[in-house]
């Protein structure tokens, strides 16, 4: 008798998942009704140059926008943070160099991610030894396709991002970043 109870209630359970169950599963949400967003897709790096300082002095260069668009720019700031080296010729109509720092002495490392509509987030790291000074780098990037670097809108070929906000303090950027 146990054993003909155990076989009915199986099969009632079965019709129950049948009707029920099943159904359900189908109308489940699967990634193909949800809708698409695609994923930020690291950005290539075509070359990039490494430096560090030991004290904030010459951070003040730092354009505040974190990238450059144009060629004083680039040599005024190669000039300040690499010495007498001439800086490598960079064709800004199909180019940008974004500039990363970190704090104290120590290496920086960049990551630049495109999301689908030209819009550049960029995200900057490093070492973490104490001290005063920092890192930099410079990185080179194709300049297609790219409408905006974290969410502001990319400058014109050959003008200067940052239009005066490149001469705030480091005092003034470190509250920024906070």
């Amino acid at each position: 008798m146990l054993e003909k109870l155990k076989v009915s209630f199986a099969l009632f359970l079965g019709v129950v998942l049948c009707l029920f169950g099943f159904p359900a599963l189908m109308m489940a949400d699967t990634p193909a009704d949800r809708p698409h967003t695609a994923q930020p897709k690291p950005l290539p790096i075509q070359a990039e140059w490494r430096g560090m300082f030991r004290t904030d002095e010459a951070r003040v260069s730092e354009p505040a926008c974190g990238y450059i668009a144009d060629t004083d720019t680039w040599r005024s700031l190669w000039l300040a943070w690499r010495g007498n080296t001439e800086p490598p010729e960079i064709d800004f109509q199909s180019a940008l160099i974004f500039v990363g720092t970190v704090s104290g002495p120590n290496r920086a490392r960049l990551q630049a991610h495109a999301d689908s509509s030209g819009n550049i987030q960029t995200r900057v790291g490093g070492t973490r030894i104490g001290g005063p000074g920092f890192g930099y780098i410079f990185a080179k990037v194709r300049r297609a396709g790219i409408t905006a670097v974290n969410g502001k809108a990319v400058a014109l070929v050959g003008q200067t991002c940052c239009a005066g906000a490149c001469s705030a303090s480091v005092e003034e950027r470190r509250e920024k970043r906070r």
